[in-house]
């Protein structure tokens, strides 16, 4: 198997409005990349991953969001109401690309009317030469106690945060037990990021509440790195850039504009 050290990260970008009644109730976007590594395998399965993940996006916004979109005009032009514009967005980043993996997360955001929209994220760790997603137990030998020490270094830095900024739910402790994802982490050049999110151990304005517990306290030295950053510089797309890694869009698109990559799908 070859050994690849890290990837290169080709910036792709696309934007889309969802027209009904000669006005666009829902501007979506995303922001993501297309890994380019020597041994195509590996990039074909990740690249291939956040493809599934882009059509997800681009289909809930299809199928459920532009329908929402209609419905709630409707309501406020019978009501008298102002119209309420929807909009989305999918913005991926990458938080570590060296010493053989390749971690990144992507946050969607969501807005349909009220106060504030909402921000789910989620995340993905590679071994870039497989391209294979690694669950944090890969990380770690057989019976090694690695959640004992994750979630006392999260407790004590959310201690230590609340003594100085209290931002947390009065129980935090109780929720962060109770919320605790392993699943919901990814590697930083510092240590391993696990997050929370929002409303799940403090209120919408703190957002989403990331703790980094080092790579020494989980005998993970060799996840450093010496010479930061951790990622290559992104490369900006090409004019007119297929929006995604197998050269296919999303989905399929009308009215789209090949240079700017942007798309109107009307009603």
């Amino acid at each position: 198997m070859d050994y690849v050290t890290s990837a290169t990260l080709n910036r792709q970008r696309f934007e889309r409005e969802y027209v009904y009644d000669n006005l666009a109730l829902l501007r979506t976007s995303y922001d993501s990349f297309i890994a380019d590594l020597p041994v195509k395998t590996a990039a074909a399965r990740i690249n291939a991953r956040i493809e599934s993940q882009l059509n997800a996006f681009m289909a809930e916004n299809r199928l459920r969001l532009f329908p929402e979109a209609i419905e709630v005009y409707r309501e406020s032009l019978a009501q008298g109401y102002p119209v309420r514009l929807f909009g989305s967005q999918l913005d991926y980043a990458s938080s570590y690309n060296a010493n053989g993996y390749l971690s990144f997360f992507f946050d969607r955001y969501e807005y349909a009317g009220g106060a504030h929209g909402t921000t789910i994220r989620r995340s993905d760790t590679c071994e870039l030469s497989t391209g294979q997603v690694l669950p944090l137990p890969a990380f770690f030998p057989r019976g090694y106690p690695y959640l004992k020490t994750i979630l006392e270094s999260i407790l004590d830095e959310a201690r230590n945060r609340n003594a100085d900024d209290p931002v947390y739910f009065e129980n935090y402790e109780e929720l962060i037990l109770k919320y605790f994802d392993p699943g919901s982490y990814y590697l930083t050049p510092e240590g391993i990021a696990f997050y929370f999110q929002q409303y799940e151990i403090a209120p919408y304005a703190a957002g989403i509440i990331v703790f980094t517990v080092p790579y020494k306290l989980l005998g993970l030295d060799r996840l450093y790195i010496d010479n930061p950053p951790a990622s290559k510089p992104v490369v900006p797309a090409e004019e007119g850039r297929s929006p995604s890694p197998s050269g296919q869009e999303p989905e399929a698109q009308s009215g789209r504009d090949s240079k700017s990559g942007f798309a109107i799908q009307t009603e």
